[in-house]
């Protein structure tokens, strides 16, 4: 075995055997583990936790395939943090807490969708079957060549399959629309859940501040805003029709 032109020994073989699943591991993008200060530490430490945590940015792309429209939001995080789904905020700022609840919510349409639409695959190849073997088995005469088209399992096949695959379309537009809607309303709620999380209103992020002065002209990274509450929604960025 050959390797950028060098030939390798048996120990070097198995380590890079051994670091592969580290390597697929990484490209999952699993989130980072967040810890946040007590209620009881310093209103400062909490104050500067929730600047660093804060939402500042939800992102949507829209993208279009066979099956119909697809929406994915993914929410960013002050520090740079990607969150790409609510659960990971749970993990932040608890059960109990509306941004729970969306992503519930957000969890069972989805599951629902990808029940409904692998199970319709499912049923979409059974009926394939049932087409593919009414052709098989049943024979065709030299006068009749395609006897099998008059077969109730040929026809009973057809419906199947189209039932099937109506299906499999609107499973998106039932489940996947309704559950990206509620993942967007976990992200929104997210940082009303820190601030209460960490013990602290929206007076505490102003309270002792100055008024931001106003970003001098070419060089607007002189002034740096105050922590704020909202964040921004941005337009969905429509992807291109996939085959």
């Amino acid at each position: 075995m050959l390797m950028f032109g060098f030939k390798m020994s048996w120990f070097q073989k198995l380590v890079v055997v051994g670091m592969l699943p580290l390597f697929f591991v990484g490209c999952l993008g699993i989130q980072p583990q967040i810890r946040l200060p007590s209620r009881n530490a310093s209103r400062q430490d909490r104050i500067q936790a929730y600047d660093e945590y804060r939402a500042v940015v939800i992102r949507r792309t829209i993208s279009y395939s066979r099956y119909g429209r697809h929406e994915h939001n993914r929410l960013q995080l002050n520090n740079g943090i990607v969150i790409y789904n609510p659960w990971s905020l749970v993990d932040i700022v608890g059960d109990n807490t509306r941004t729970a609840k969306f992503a519930q919510r957000y969890s069972t349409y989805k599951r629902n969708q990808r029940i409904m639409f692998w199970s319709s695959f499912a049923v979409g190849i059974a009926g394939t079957g049932l087409v593919l073997a009414s052709s098989v088995f049943v024979r065709s005469s030299a006068v009749e060549e395609f006897a099998f088209i008059r077969s109730p399992v040929f026809w009973s096949g057809i419906v199947v399959t189209s039932l099937a695959s109506v299906s499999m379309v609107l499973a998106n537009p039932i489940f996947g629309t309704v559950a990206a809607r509620y993942q967007r309303r976990s992200y929104r709620s997210y940082n009303r859940d820190l601030r209460a999380r960490l013990g602290i209103s929206r007076h505490d992020l102003y309270q002792g501040q100055e008024p931001t002065p106003p970003p001098r002209q070419g060089n607007p990274s002189h002034s740096r805003p105050s922590p704020q509450d909202h964040f921004e929604d941005t337009n969905p960025n429509q992807t291109n029709i996939q085959k």
